[in-house]
């Protein structure tokens, strides 16, 4: 049995890996050489440090809101326990397709509670995600009305999507109870749903603000790199930007976001009419900057999970 277990998550690991070195193939295969060339050409320090301390800012405020999850918990909550979790689960999502293994970074808290654990990391990612939808249909609405651009058919009906699963985002934050007696799975959801913070309490609120904060400094720092592969205009950047955002959560298969993460950018980027200087193009740009976030986001912080989570201490007792 174990074997038949271990051998389908084989199949699967290795059948993604493939998908996502696939996927990169087609969407940068029409990039030349020079191209490839030039893009470290076009890095210059001010903007290295300027979206480096974006994304710093960035993680402190995830660490601060996956704090404020694990207390309304009863979870072990301090600073340093959030922190070394949250790196951990980077570390996690970073080796598995789809960021399925950020579902178990909060294991190491609690023994005796893996199920609350899971359901921590749950909560935290709701709270992303109403982020990331709110976020693309303020850039929706903002290129529609103020720029006066218009929406490709297939983004009309993403913001659509986007909008309604942010209305039951909402009312899952906002909606309590059910008798607890329950059993099967909703048991199990009644039990998720009255252990997450509900969103007009103070803890609910803070949590919703640093999920909005986290994210507009991502779209920033992504745009702070666009920029410095030479696609100038840093507001159309933004909105292009938090729509392709938006659009990634809709596709959560590729090892990381490798390969959908450019896509995302070169579609949106090219969608509000970007044109770029130099010898790089919009998707030369978008693979450029994507790369950037892989590096600050995700690959520093995963090593930086990794030589800490090497330390062993019992995060039960920090």
């Amino acid at each position: 049995m174990l074997k038949r277990f271990m051998s389908r998550r084989t199949i699967m690991w290795t059948a993604r890996v493939a998908l996502t070195v696939l996927f990169v193939y087609i969407v940068n295969r029409s990039l030349t050489d020079t191209e490839l060339g030039s893009l470290p050409l076009f890095i210059r320090p001010p903007h290295v440090v300027l979206s480096f301390l974006l994304g710093l800012c960035g993680l402190y405020c995830h660490v601060k809101r996956w704090q404020i999850v694990l207390r309304y918990q009863g979870l072990p909550s301090g600073f340093r326990v959030a922190a070394k979790t949250y790196l951990l689960g980077i570390l996690l999502a970073f080796v598995t397709p789809g960021r399925l293994g950020e579902l178990f970074r909060g294991l190491p808290l609690s023994r005796n509670r893996k199920g609350d654990t899971v359901f921590a990391v749950i909560i935290d990612k709701l709270f992303i995600l109403l982020a990331t939808f709110v976020a693309g249909i303020l850039c929706v609405l903002a290129q529609v009305s103020l720029m006066h651009i218009p929406l490709p058919g297939r983004v009309v009906i993403m913001s659509g999507i986007a909008a309604a699963l942010t209305a039951a985002v909402v009312l899952f934050l906002v909606y309590r109870k059910s008798p607890a007696d329950k059993g099967g799975f909703p048991g199990h959801f009644f039990r998720l749903l009255n252990s997450a913070p509900r969103l007009f309490t103070r803890s609910g609120r803070n949590a919703v603000l640093l999920s909005l904060a986290a994210h507009v400094l991502l779209i920033g720092q992504t745009a702070v790199l666009v920029l410095m592969f030479g696609c100038g205009g840093m507001v159309k950047s933004i909105v292009a930007l938090g729509q392709a955002y938006a659009f990634m959560a809709f596709i959560p298969f590729f090892i990381a976001n490798i390969g959908i993460r450019e896509y995302s950018f070169g579609v949106f980027l090219h969608n509000m009419g970007f044109s770029c200087r130099g010898a790089v193009h919009v998707h030369g740009a978008a693979l450029g900057a994507s790369a950037g976030v892989l590096l600050m986001n995700l690959i520093l912080p995963a090593l930086i999970g990794l030589v800490w989570g090497v330390a062993g201490t019992d995060l039960e007792k920090e």
